[in-house]
């Protein structure tokens, strides 16, 4: 946890975030029992400081996302359908990040990813708007972007199609319905996902 406690704030919230992941998609209740009784540190302070307690609680919080992550492969071995949820916002991440040329990081990559996703979700009908407030709400304590600066919608996309989750020749994304629950879906309109990007410019 050494490498952990000494980066920067930015990059550890980027860390924190991909314990974000199986918490969102696979089981909600991933982060209780994380605090000691009677902490006076929040779950994401501990991504602020280099404390001896909040060290304890990030090695708790990796090793069960750890878990999450080898129950979710074990399950999903061949990479067909369910191991797909692990890569929540990484399909647009993964995108911004190559026209960016690499110049957002990953975990804000990442970030910006999971809100797109969790608003197209939202804008087919399938995420409660209660349930999108939450999920940003982690992401803006965090520190992370949310919003994608100085990048064209339509080129983010064209990056897009190089995704490795592509089937068929059409773009698969991991939608939220719900915290704690993902789906793969590849009925996802591009002429949507262009909205949602440039909404976030």
């Amino acid at each position: 946890m050494g490498a952990l406690g000494g980066a920067r704030a930015r990059e550890r919230a980027g860390g924190w975030l991909s314990c974000c992941v199986p918490e969102r998609c696979a089981r909600c209740d991933h982060w209780r029992g994380c605090l000691p009784a009677g902490s006076k540190e929040s779950l994401f302070s501990c991504t602020l400081t280099a404390s001896e307690e909040a060290m304890a609680v990030l090695e708790e919080v990796v090793f069960r996302s750890a878990s999450i992550k080898a129950e979710v492969v074990a399950r999903d071995e061949l990479d067909w359908d369910l191991r797909n949820i692990l890569n929540f916002g990484h399909t647009i991440g993964h995108a911004i990040e190559t026209v960016s040329d690499f110049k957002i990081e990953h975990g804000g990559a990442v970030a910006i990813g999971m809100v797109a996703a969790a608003t197209i979700s939202k804008r087919m009908g399938i995420l409660d708007n209660s349930e999108f407030k939450r999920l940003k709400g982690v992401i803006k304590e965090l520190g992370l972007p949310t919003e994608i600066a100085g990048h064209k919608a339509p080129e983010i996309i064209q990056a897009m199609k190089h995704d490795k989750k592509i089937a068929a020749g059409r773009i698969r994304f991991i939608l939220p319905r719900r915290m704690g629950e993902a789906f793969l879906s590849d009925e996802v309109d591009l002429s949507l996902v262009e909205q949602v990007l440039t909404g976030q410019q």
